[in-house]
């Protein structure tokens, strides 16, 4: 019997280079952005936008619209999905699971009662101030999710990073609707629109809180996943 060569592979597609697709999401993220700053209760005609932004006038209704109501709820809007986008990421390289995200471990949980908490027991009612509660529920729960998954066992092994998680997140939504439930209606309004992610009256203080806090989000991120993975369950 006569031995048969390879066999041959259909050719593959031939893929578009990766700065090409940042290129294109770039260039939509920037029209979506100048229709943020345009579309509204009042138009804004394209023109006045760039006007506003590069050569303001106070006097100019447009312009204040523009700049301090529109833009600041934009770049917020722009800054929370990239950091949903990063915190995917890292969220995937722990698991190793390309479909996980920040609520998979708790995290989102975590914030969550934490902003009830600090609405509750503080009264806290403005964004920039519940918005530490939020950062600190967050790591605190991303810390026991971690510390739960790594229990009796020498490496972090996803599947038991993932059922903590779960449980985890369970367990503390179940404790933000008792809270909220013994609270005034405030709280609930509050929560309605944390949940939600609305960006009505968010003004520049929120959007520079959110900045600072992806940059350094997005210089540890990349450590923390590598981390992770160092840590895993191959090591």
């Amino acid at each position: 019997m006569t031995p048969q060569g390879p066999i041959p592979h259909p050719p593959l597609l031939r893929q578009a280079p990766a700065g090409r697709h940042y290129a294109l999401g770039i260039a939509v993220l920037a029209v979506l952005a100048l229709a943020s700053l345009a579309i509204g209760s009042r138009a804004v005609p394209p023109g006045q936008v760039l006007a506003a932004m590069f050569d303001f006038d106070p006097g100019n209704d447009l312009h204040l619209i523009v700049r301090e109501l529109r833009l600041p709820r934009t770049l917020l809007a722009v800054f929370a999905g990239a950091a949903l986008g990063l915190a995917g990421a890292v969220m995937q390289a722990v698991t190793r699971n390309p479909l996980a995200e920040p609520g998979l471990l708790g995290v989102n949980s975590g914030a969550a009662i934490a902003v009830v908490l600090g609405a509750s027991a503080l009264g806290l009612t403005q964004m920039a101030q519940y918005v530490w509660f939020g950062f600190l529920g967050a790591g605190l729960a991303g810390v026991a999710v971690f510390l739960l998954g790594r229990a009796h066992e020498s490496g972090t092994d996803p599947v038991r990073l993932v059922l903590a998680g779960a449980g985890i997140s369970v367990l503390l939504g179940a404790a933000a609707s008792l809270v909220i439930l013994n609270s005034a209606l405030e709280v609930l309004d509050l929560f309605r629109n944390w949940g939600a992610g609305a960006l009505e009256g968010r003004g520049r203080a929120v959007a520079l809180t959110m900045g600072v806090t992806l940059v350094l989000g997005g210089g540890a991120g990349p450590g923390a996943g590598a981390g992770a993975e160092r840590h895993g369950a191959g090591t």
